[in-house]
């Protein structure tokens, strides 16, 4: 009996450029509203990879994946405090400007991103297909030290 595969998933050239992109970003809405910059984490980046690359195979733009919720996923793997999510699907050749304007505008994605208490961060965006069109997926995991 054959095997279904998932369908294949296009890794960006680009897409470590754009994730410390965004992070600039972000950090620079931060700094214009009087707050504290949020450091790359390598090991939220590990883990906003595997989820953005978990929706683009299952074609699923959600923040739960892998049969867990978002903070099930999270604290399966590291202890922090407080923990947040943002999701994007963008166009394929996005702009970290673009990806940050647009949670920006959305009410509870602002307040993830200006969340004082945030002081890591771990982005991760790749291109692929979501629905019957090319997308660029993305995603930031912020977090705080216990």
């Amino acid at each position: 009996m054959p095997v279904a595969t998932p369908p294949p998933v296009a890794h960006a050239a680009g897409a470590g450029r754009l994730d410390r992109a965004i992070v600039r970003q972000i950090n620079a809405v931060r700094a214009r509203a009087g707050l504290a910059s949020v450091s790359p984490s390598r090991r939220l980046r590990r883990l906003a990879r595997h989820h953005t690359l978990d929706m683009l195979r299952h074609d699923s733009f959600s923040h739960d994946g892998d049969g867990t919720t978002f903070a099930q996923r999270i604290r399966a793997r590291v202890h922090y405090l407080k923990l947040g999510e943002t999701l994007a699907l963008m166009p394929r050749h996005t702009s970290a400007r673009s990806v940050v304007r647009a949670w920006m505008h959305s009410p509870p994605h602002r307040a993830v991103l200006l969340d004082p208490a945030y002081r890591r961060v771990g982005v991760a965006g790749a291109n692929g297909s979501m629905g019957n069109g090319a997308a660029c997926v993305i995603t930031a995991d912020f977090a705080t030290r216990r």
